[in-house]
């Protein structure tokens, strides 16, 4: 073999497959069947060949990497003969056929195409993965419920060099910005990476054949095959005699308990089931782990052809079968591609919380709501009575064919509504009364409330005048008003049956620093799944989050620079921190009931380039939040809310109580810092005050 052309396929291998048609003057010729073109006589000194394959000739004498296979040929020659001369059903020497098997498979210009083809699907599905800011963001986990360690070294790095540089910082505080503001300007930060990432794939491309031939001429020269060896020396090898073999370009076929019949290289040795390699025309030799293998000469054939990469060798021409030339092969590499791009997508972080009870979605039929009682003023005339309860009982009707409403207690319309949640019976002393508290962003008109019936917890919705009102309305867009209103406080009474969220007044896993915040936020998943699942009801409800929160900004602003004159004068922090969580948590309730409300009116749309509630996208919310410098902030908790209800895994403790970042985001902008202490405790930074609207 030695020379410049350098046979990957033996020519002692391919005379086993000389034309059966040949004439003298042909002399050892086999039919080539090259993918794309039809079967053509060649000269198998032609086949399986490349200049400098191995190695180029050496100009000191020394032994090069194709004298060592060429001296290896003799004694693979001879283990090639003792199959040959062996006859049908022989059980043969398991190493020496494995030893033959694997010198014969590993030379071939196979194992490059394989994994040059490999290299570039792989290549190309980590590209589309990651050569954008979007998928680089999800291969680094940037938005994972709390910082990963990318994200981790980048903040303790940037402390670490302003500590040494001087200045004066607060290490647990700048951690959680920085931490907050990759995630907020990731985009930011790689203005250039799409085209830096084409540049890349460019030179990965170009390089990657290179890059093969010297790893394979490196292996090769190793010699260290012992897996190989081992794994094919464990199967039975006998010989069996077949009609019309083939010789395919990857030598030998294989299948393991992961995958079928596919060229031995692609198929590996973990699990080997079964081997089988051509001998010549009319004999393979058939290795097995159990029991014997069973397959007929046209079954092989297709085997083989489909198992090619570029071409495979026959006695006679076989047009029928070029057709099939490296189908097997080419979905053996993508499946390998898949799972190697799986293996790497899905190294995720572990859970850090516990799991809580999966998240609200239609499931089994819960028990049917059997009765529940209607309460309404005492001095309401007759006709607006009979109006009401219609509505009150269609809306129930409705909702407790999809929503679990068994446990509802009842339905109480009231007149003065802060009087009526006062003075509502809750079946327990130990209960406290319910009072309708003040709030920055409005007046209450609905409330579900926990009370208990013969020992047995109840919800029962008190709705203010205002939405019995709004049902009573000749105006549509009252009535939709109110409809949604009570939509939504039965899907509010049918979510505390599922317990979906923790407590707000219980144990906080992650501290009394996350306690403190979560507090002010603990209902913001309810409202986001309240608002998602009752988007049908009322389409234009999104346009009023977004009037409403736009209307609020400049409350806040106002509200927190008066709260920052009062801390000036009297330093109190916790009355300065109990204001700003005053107005920022029901802000991020409000922005939570329009992200809702956007991702149910899409669901329902059935289409998700739907216009009317989506229309433009975040930009009302964003332009609204505009003045307190939110606007980024609004599309980070929009993603963390609907990755928690995506599936009843996502919801968990470590996601929920992860949504407090979004508060501590919200608070900077009003000029409170909060931070925790190395005992968990919060202390609170200040910092200056929020711009004038």
């Amino acid at each position: 073999m030695a020379g410049k052309r350098q046979h990957y396929i033996p020519r002692f291998l391919q005379r086993g497959f000389l034309a059966s048609d040949r004439e003298e003057r042909d002399g050892e010729c086999t039919w080539w069947h090259f993918r794309g073109n039809p079967p053509r006589k060649l000269a198998i000194s032609h086949v399986g060949v490349r200049e400098h394959f191995y190695s180029r000739a050496a100009t000191n004498g020394e032994r090069t990497l194709d004298d060592v296979i060429t001296d290896q040929e003799s004694r693979v020659q001879s283990d090639l003969q003792y199959a040959r001369i062996s006859l049908a059903g022989d059980q043969l020497d398991a190493e020496r056929i494995g030893a033959l098997v694997t010198h014969l498979v590993l030379r071939t210009a196979y194992i490059r195409s394989a994994l040059g083809d490999a290299g570039e699907k792989i290549t190309q599905a980590m590209l589309n993965s990651v050569g954008s800011p979007a998928g680089l963001r999800k291969l680094l986990d940037v938005d994972a419920p709390t910082p990963t360690a990318q994200v981790r070294a980048i903040t303790s790095g940037v402390v670490e060099r302003l500590e040494a540089e001087g200045h004066d910082v607060i290490p647990a505080l700048l951690e959680r910005t920085l931490a907050y503001h990759v995630r907020e300007n990731f985009e930011d930060f790689i203005p250039e990476f799409d085209w830096t990432f084409g540049g890349v794939q460019a030179e990965i491309v170009r390089q990657l054949p290179v890059i093969i031939a010297r790893s394979h001429q490196a292996t090769l020269a190793e010699g260290n095959f012992g897996a190989w060896d081992s794994a094919l020396s464990k199967l039975a090898w006998t010989k069996a005699s077949l009609q019309s073999v083939i010789l395919p370009d990857c030598i030998a076929v294989a299948r393991s308990s992961k995958m079928d019949w596919a060229p031995l290289l692609l198929v590996g040795t973990q699990d080997l089931d079964a081997c089988i390699l051509p001998l010549d025309d009319s004999s393979v030799l058939i290795g097995a782990a159990s029991e014997g293998v069973s397959v007929s000469a046209g079954e092989l054939s297709e085997i083989c052809a489909a198992c090619s990469d570029d071409f495979f060798i026959a006695a006679s021409p076989m047009p029928e079968l070029s057709g099939a030339l490296g189908r097997r092969s080419g979905q053996a590499v993508v499946h390998l591609v898949q799972d190697a791009v799986e293996d790497v997508q899905s190294s995720v972080h572990p859970p850090s919380f516990p799991r809580v009870a999966p998240s609200p979605s239609p499931s089994p039929p819960a028990p049917r709501l059997r009765e529940y009682t209607l309460s309404m003023p005492a001095d309401l005339g007759e006709e607006h009575a009979v109006l009401l309860t219609k509505a009150v009982r269609e809306s129930v009707e409705d909702f407790s064919a999809v929503f679990p409403l068994h446990m509802l207690d009842g339905i109480t319309i009231a007149r003065n509504y802060a009087q009526t949640l006062q003075e509502l019976d809750m079946g327990d002393p130990r209960l406290p009364a319910q009072t309708s508290s003040p709030r920055p962003d409005g007046v209450g008109v609905g409330r579900c409330v926990s009370v208990s019936r013969n020992g047995i917890k109840k919800q029962h919705i008190v709705l203010g005048w205002p939405v019995a009102q709004g049902l009573l309305s000749d105006r549509p867009d009252a009535q939709r008003a109110s409809i949604h209103t009570m939509a939504k406080m039965l899907v509010s009474a049918s979510l505390s049956e599922r317990h979906v969220l923790q407590d707000s007044e219980g144990t906080c896993p992650a501290g009394p620093f996350t306690h403190i915040l979560h507090r002010a936020i603990s209902t913001v998943p309810s409202q986001y799944y309240i608002s998602r699942a009752t988007a049908s009801v009322d389409t234009e409800a999104s346009a009023r989050y977004a009037a409403f929160i736009k209307g609020y900004v400049p409350d806040i602003i106002v509200a927190l620079q008066q709260a920052h004159v009062r801390y000036q004068a009297s330093e109190d922090v916790n009355e300065l921190l109990e204001t700003a969580l005053s107005y920022v948590g029901p802000l991020i309730e409000h922005v939570a009931q329009w992200c809702g409300h956007v991702d149910g009116h899409k669901k329902s749309s059935g289409d998700p380039h739907s216009s009317g509630a989506t229309a433009g996208g975040h930009e009302p919310i964003q332009a609204a939040l505009a003045p307190l410098q939110l606007g980024r902030w609004s599309s980070l908790l929009h993603g963390d809310l609907r990755t928690l209800f995506e599936v009843p895994e996502n919801f968990t403790t470590e996601g929920v109580y992860a949504l407090t970042s979004h508060l501590e985001r919200a608070l900077w902008s009003v000029g409170i810092h909060p931070w925790p202490m190395d005992d968990g405790q919060m202390y609170v930074t200040v910092g200056a005050p929020p711009c004038p609207p």
